[in-house]
């Protein structure tokens, strides 16, 4: 039957959005020659929709920060790529790698387009232009002319490439991208090097997170492709004119530029700034004094999500006894344990929205206060802290994470629902605008640590809000419904189950992590972590030299309950161990003479006992992966991250 079927194009309407659906019959020519043109129309469409509706939507790039918060640095500007033999080992210039850029896609919800980009390739080379087409309405402001949302070389003919209008900051002068970070160099060196990866303790422990730039807006008539490495993604501020690459003309007529502090804030500083204090702002260790720094480049409320504003009390089991006049009660939920408090009209802004972590924030103007409250279920914690030496401990945890330091010794608190609390103040390590000092009360209940604070130049009536802080009803804990499915990695020959197909975290480690979009939160992970042992003539000893790595915190700091666990006649060893406030159980396992692979599980999110048992056990080493991969329960290994599948340090496993 040579009959054509008839090919259709509807359109359709539901309120606001239009629905258009083709229905061709083109067979081979629709897939070979027309989809492709479709879908990057289709893709344009909807980043021009995105940047038309007016959304900023360049602000989601500081909680993009997290992926680097997770790996405790930033990544190097421009991707490391491997010479060749027909460039006699000669390195590959950065305007010839891939731009540091990438590394924010999947935090911003590009995971599968972060993995179609290889790392180890030129920005241009066919596949990495194929996925630098792509829009990403985050790198843009809609502000800006439209003809500057696309980048148009012309090295690449008759294409046009996804833009940014916001890069990297490398330091003061136009080389400062390739200086090396030795002391001669510490006034010029900013976040971004080539050759270089910065810490989060380096700028702490230098100017800190507060007063160092990473990422600014720059004048959006120069073309750059996100995509490229380079000067197109990474800038040094000059010596004289500093501000001039950066000033753009605003939505609201101002000329100047947002600057994307380490801290995760948002400053705009303005045409006018002071070459010394901009040139300040982009070094992390330059020993420079910002005082007043909210005057010349004052925070832009942006980065954080209102939930609510409200016209009512919120519903929670208890009201507060002494409620304040014209505050509204709030209740804070989190895995097997309630809270609830009050807080003062206004909006009420989330910075944590999990399941098993919460944390909000209220600023009253009237007071010049800012109240806030974090609450995290750690199950290893007791329900009932009666004399509060867990709080005491958690003290310590919280101003570790926080980068706080005590002012003041911890003082008792009335109880909350049994547990003693209690009092401490503290301020920033970072200094700068966030040195003033807040006060802070802290509770264990039920497997959870609750952290009240308020925060502003008068504590006077803090406890107005503390005693409005008490405990309400738990709800049952439902466990999290996981579904396994099996996968092999044919670079180590390991097969292992993921729930779902798992994610790649690209670093000085390797990771295999799931769920996909989690990154440094991951709930499983495999890792393939170097590692320096100091005996391994046999078992026995391979075992201590893998304990003394642990214990020392090459695979994770502080950790407790180590136990011997072999695969086979492979040595391993199972431990405890805390990333930021998350509690990971822990499997290392000897891989070879420089590594080892490490699984991780982490235990806060409600899994049921059995699940961490059936990730630990279905661990296999030294097989290959089925031919037959259409057998339900047997899968392919999962996409191959950017530069390539990991490789073991050191030559094969042994």
């Amino acid at each position: 039957n040579n009959q054509q079927i008839p090919s259709t194009v509807g359109l359709a309407r539901a309120d606001k959005i239009l629905i258009v659906s083709i229905d061709l019959d083109w067979k081979k020519e629709y897939p070979n020659l027309i989809s492709q043109s479709l879908k990057d129309y289709f893709d344009g469409v909807g980043g021009q929709a995105m940047l038309h509706a007016g959304a900023n939507p360049w602000h989601k790039l500081p909680a993009a920060l997290d992926r680097f918060r997770a790996a405790k640095k930033f990544p190097r500007a421009a991707y490391s790529r491997r010479t060749t033999a027909a460039r006699l080992g000669l390195p590959f210039a950065p305007e010839q790698r891939v731009s540091w850029l990438c590394e924010l896609l999947p935090q911003l919800g590009y995971g599968q387009l972060s993995a179609a980009i290889d790392r180890d390739a030129g920005w241009n080379s066919p596949d990495n232009l194929r996925a630098g087409r792509a829009w990403i309405p985050e790198f843009l402001d809609p502000s800006q002319a439209s003809d500057t949302w696309r980048s148009r070389l012309g090295s690449v003919r008759n294409k046009e490439l996804g833009a940014t209008h916001f890069v990297g900051i490398a330091g003061v002068g136009e080389d400062a991208a390739e200086l090396a970070d030795v002391p001669a160099n510490a006034k010029r060196l900013g976040v971004f090097g080539y050759e270089r990866e910065t810490t989060f303790a380096d700028i702490q422990a230098g100017d800190g997170l507060s007063n160092t730039m990473y990422m600014a807006q720059v004048a959006a008539t120069i073309t750059r492709p996100w995509i490229r490495g380079g000067g197109a993604t990474v800038q040094g501020i000059p010596d004289t004119n500093s501000i001039k690459p950066f000033v753009s003309r605003q939505a609201d007529g101002v000329y100047g530029s947002h600057i994307l502090m380490a801290d995760g804030s948002i400053r705009f500083v303005t045409s006018t700034v002071a070459d010394e204090v901009f040139k300040a702002m982009a070094t992390y260790k330059g020993g420079e004094q910002l005082s007043g720094l909210e005057a010349v480049a004052p925070k832009v409320n942006v980065g954080v999500r209102t939930i609510r504003t409200p016209a009512g009390p919120k519903s929670v089991d208890t009201p507060p006894p002494d409620l304040p006049k014209d505050w509204h009660a709030l209740s804070v939920k989190v895995i097997g344990a309630a809270f609830g408090m009050a807080m003062p009209s206004g909006k009420i802004e989330s910075f944590k929205e999990l399941p098993e972590e919460k944390e909000y924030s209220c600023t009253s103007a009237a007071k010049k206060l800012t109240y806030a409250v974090y609450a995290i279920h750690k199950p290893a914690l007791p329900t009932v802290d009666a004399a509060g030496a867990a709080a005491l401990t958690e003290i310590v945890k919280f101003m570790e994470v926080r980068g706080l330091a005590a002012v003041g010794e911890p003082k008792g608190v009335p109880p909350l629902g049994g547990s003693a609390g209690r009092e401490f103040r503290a301020k920033s390590l970072s200094g700068g605008s966030t040195a003033a000092t807040t006060v802070y009360r802290i509770w264990v209940v039920n497997h959870a640590r609750i952290v009240a604070s308020v925060a502003g130049p008068d504590l006077k009536d803090a406890d107005e809000y503390f005693k409005t802080v008490r405990v309400e009803t738990a709800g049952p804990v439902s466990p999290m419904k996981v579904a396994w499915t099996r996968y092999y990695i044919p670079s180590l020959r390991i097969g292992i189950s993921y729930p779902s197909e798992p994610g790649w975290l690209l670093g000085k480690n390797e990771y295999i992590h799931w769920p996909e979009e989690s990154d440094g939160a991951a709930i499983f992970s495999l890792g393939l972590m170097t590692a320096t042992y100091a005996n391994l003539d046999d078992e026995d000893k391979t075992l201590v030299s893998l304990e003394k790595a642990i214990k020392e915190g090459q695979f994770g700091k502080e950790a407790t309950n180590i136990q011997k666990r072999l695969l086979g006649i492979r040595p391993g060893l199972t431990y405890d161990v805390s990333i930021g406030d998350a509690p990971y159980s822990c499997w290392a396992l000897f891989n070879n003479k420089e590594s080892a692979i490490v699984l991780s599980v982490r235990k806060n999110v409600a899994l049921s006992p059995a699940d961490e048992k059936t990730f630990f056990d279905s661990l296999q080493y030294g097989v290959d992966q089925p031919k037959d991969t259409t057998t339900p329960g047997s899968r392919p290994a999962p996409k191959t991250p950017p530069g390539g599948a990991p490789k073991p340090p050191g030559g094969p496993a042994t």
